[in-house]
C-alpha cells in the first residue's frame, strides 16, 4: 500500500485510472488519424485493437462523444466525426492566434 504520507509522495506519481488511460489513448488515436475521419467503429474492436478492457472503453466513448470526436449510431456502434471545413478553419484560426506573424 502507498503511504501517502512519505515525502516521496506526488500527486502526479499516482497510477492512471484504467478509464483515464483508455481515454487518453483513443483521443491520441483520434488525433493522429490510427482511427480514421468517418470510420465505423464498435467498443469490441476497440478494445481488441487497444488492449483495453470494453467498460473503460465505453467510458472513454462516451467523453469524446461529448468533446466532438465521435457519435454513437443507435444500435450499431460508433462512427468518427469527420474533418470538415469548420474543424479545419478553427485550427487555422488558433495557429493565427498563438503564432507570431
Amino acid at each position: 500500500m502507498l503511504d501517502q504520507s512519505s515525502p516521496l509522495h506526488h500527486p502526479s506519481l499516482q497510477p492512471e485510472g484504467k478509464n483515464t488511460f483508455a481515454f487518453k489513448r483513443l483521443k491520441r488515436a483520434l488525433t493522429n488519424c490510427e482511427l480514421a475521419p468517418g470510420e465505423a467503429i464498435s467498443e469490441g474492436d476497440i478494445a481488441e485493437r487497444f488492449g483495453l478492457g470494453r467498460a473503460a472503453v465505453r467510458n472513454a466513448l462516451a467523453r469524446l462523444e461529448m468533446e466532438g470526436f465521435i457519435f454513437a449510431i443507435p444500435r450499431n456502434g460508433w462512427q468518427v466525426a469527420p474533418i470538415t471545413g469548420a474543424s479545419i478553419g478553427d485550427v487555422i484560426g488558433a495557429r493565427q492566434l498563438v503564432e507570431p506573424q
